[in-house]
């Protein structure tokens, strides 16, 4: 009778453990601002675009690397890197950008982008 009652105190406890995990984790995220990333000096990406810190208030990036801002992890406004680890360097600065924008190919010893395969492709590939 001891060791089934002490199991049930040990779930419950294990539930209120859960339960408050849950509950901490969604007002964390509640307090953080919704989509506001920083990307270099004075440069942060929200709502899918980048905007600059100046003395006269926040200027819009318009010319950007050909990747989704939202892929990039860092930018400069000369240099950019993604989350898959290519480097972009574009040679100009300001808002404008530059006018055309040079891959730099990805991180040596970085992660490879992974091909999808699909659940058919896998059972086809060890199918025998």
């Amino acid at each position: 009778m001891h060791k089934a009652r002490a199991f049930l105190l040990v779930c419950a406890g294990l539930l209120c453990l859960a339960l408050a995990y849950h509950l901490g984790a969604q007002s964390a995220r509640a307090q953080a601002p919704a989509g506001l990333r920083m990307m270099g000096p004075g440069l942060v990406l929200s709502g899918g675009s980048v905007y600059q810190l100046v003395p006269g208030g926040w200027l819009a990036w318009t010319n950007l690397p050909p990747v989704s801002p939202t892929d990039m992890i860092y930018f400069s406004g000369d240099y950019a890197i993604t989350v898959a680890g290519e480097g972009w360097y574009g040679g100009g600065s300001g808002p404008a950008g530059p006018s055309q924008w040079v891959s730099l190919g990805t991180v040596p010893g970085g992660s490879t982008p992974a091909q999808g395969i699909s659940f058919g492709q896998l059972k086809a590939k060890y199918a025998k």
